[in-house]
């Protein structure tokens, strides 16, 4: 029998970990020349992440390009994430996104 390839095995492990955690949250948030943390905070104020946050999904459903990363992210620093993309951020670190211009609308899933 063969070593499994290690990248495959961890693209499972995490898939398996996902579908197996309970609790989600879902939100829109709206992404503006002002870095915002993306969070699916049920009080609205987007200021809190979830505890033990397995998977964060980002779908940018808006016709600009948003950008995503660590505190401070600007538009010439961070990921992009094309217009009617998605993004995968698995850890509960926080994640911030930022866009040229304001009105953005994200859709965000945060599971545990």
């Amino acid at each position: 029998m063969t070593k499994a390839n290690a990248n495959w095995s961890e693209t499972w492990r995490r898939f398996f970990k996902v579908l197996n955690r309970k609790g989600m949250r879902i939100a829109a948030v709206t992404v503006g020349a002002t870095e915002v943390l993306l969070t699916a905070d049920p009080a609205g104020e987007n200021k809190t992440t979830l505890k033990d946050r397995g998977l964060l999904e980002i779908y940018n459903n808006s016709a600009a390009i948003i950008y995503v990363g660590p505190t401070g992210v600007a538009v010439t620093t961070g990921i992009p994430i094309l217009p009617t993309d998605y993004y995968h951020w698995y850890s509960e670190d926080d994640l911030y996104a930022i866009a040229a211009g304001a009105g953005n609308d994200v859709r965000i899933m945060e599971t545990k």
